[in-house]
């Protein structure tokens, strides 16, 4: 499966790099906050997308991204926006009891994925 890095965050106190990679299941852009010494093969990954397994929402773009604020992930989409990463867009993804917001990736980074 192919990733790009498109950019740096600094989350939690925590320096991380933000990849995009696509889901197995449904073909969705995944995106995954690396640690900055990711090449020390370090276990910390943390997958912040949500897999949509093969659903496709209404109105959802090939360069849109729904993205878990939820499990101590507050400030996450505000980070990703003052990074110039992503932007937020007017819709949510209603699960449950849980909204996840829709933003749209800045750049021309989902075909190389």
């Amino acid at each position: 499966m192919e990733s790009v890095v498109i950019g740096e965050i600094n989350f939690r106190g925590e320096h991380r790099y933000v990849h995009l990679t696509r889901y197995p299941m449904g073909n969705w852009i995944a995106m995954v906050l690396l640690p900055f010494n990711y090449f020390a093969r370090t276990p910390e990954m943390e997958i912040v997308s949500v897999n949509l397994h093969g659903e496709v929402p209404f109105g959802l773009a090939p360069d849109e991204i729904v993205l878990s604020e939820n499990n101590f992930r507050e400030g996450l989409v505000d980070t990703l926006v003052e990074a110039g990463l992503v932007s937020r867009t007017d819709m949510y993804i209603d699960s449950g009891f849980v909204k996840f917001p829709v933003c749209k990736i800045i750049g021309d980074y989902t075909s190389h994925v």
